[in-house]
């Protein structure tokens, strides 16, 4: 359910709707719009990277916003596998690659 919801959430930001975020969801407080809304990097470019990294294909987004700094994470899908693609939202940079976990993917 967030996680659904925080797509929904991402795909807005990446259309310029910032202002139907909290609509999609999710209780996002003003400060982390605003970091969403500025980000460098937006979702259809991270799922770009992350596919290109790994050779596979997106098959789930999110978004972190950890000590101040935001970070895109998707999840791709190759051979049967899912990794977890972390990349800084302002730099567009790959941070990590790390086989996904599912059990604690679906508490998040």
């Amino acid at each position: 359910m967030v996680r659904n919801s925080l797509l929904a959430v991402a795909t807005i930001v990446a259309l310029g709707g910032a202002a139907g975020i909290a609509q999609a969801g999710d209780k996002l407080d003003a400060a982390e719009m605003a970091k969403l809304a500025a980000a460098k990097t937006s979702l259809s470019q991270a799922i770009a990277i992350a596919e290109k990294e790994t050779g596979g294909k997106a098959i789930d987004a999110d978004f972190d916003n950890e000590d101040g700094t935001l970070s895109l994470e998707i999840e791709v899908l190759k051979d049967n596998a899912v990794s977890k693609v972390i990349i800084d939202a302002d730099t567009g940079k790959v941070l990590k690659v790390a086989v996904a976990d599912s059990e604690n993917d679906e508490n998040d």
